[in-house]
């Protein structure tokens, strides 16, 4: 439990109740001919302070200890899944610089596609692994002006 984290929830809600009630009626007319009232952004925005705060103060409060938290909560297959992913996206980053985006991005559509179990289905792995890096650079260059290599 963080006292500090309670206490400075507890204050900014209470902070954020003196500014709904008190302050905002006093400063901000109601009223108005044309859309929303004019107190209606400031008091959105100091109830969601309010209710940020209270969870602040509620994530805070301890909760009796779990025995499924002795367990470490990543085993050696997880491990090697982070590391297989790390090395893949960083062989993917040297290819992108060194064969450009598409023939890069294409080849690493198909490894993924592969190994996640599209194998009997040729056609559709060369479909997407070629449409999806053109379509996606294309967008990019031509919508959004972002050249990529």
């Amino acid at each position: 439990m963080r006292r500090s984290d309670m206490i400075s929830g507890g204050l900014l809600a209470l902070f954020g109740l003196v500014m709904i009630f008190g302050v905002v009626p006093m400063q901000i007319d109601s009223g108005g001919d044309y859309g929303l009232d004019p107190k209606f952004f400031p008091v959105s925005l100091l109830w969601l302070v309010v209710v940020m705060s209270v969870l602040l103060v509620a994530s805070r409060i301890p909760l009796p200890a779990d025995p499924a938290d002795a367990e470490p909560p990543l085993d050696r297959r997880d491990w090697t899944f982070i590391a297989g992913a790390s090395a893949f996206l960083a062989l993917g980053f040297i290819a992108i610089e060194r064969l450009g985006f598409m023939v890069a991005g294409a080849l690493m559509i198909a490894v993924t596609m592969y190994v996640m179990g599209v194998r009997r289905e040729w056609v559709r792995l060369a479909g997407v692994s070629i449409a999806a890096p053109v379509v996606i650079y294309f967008a990019l260059k031509h919508i959004f002006s972002i050249q990529l290599p």
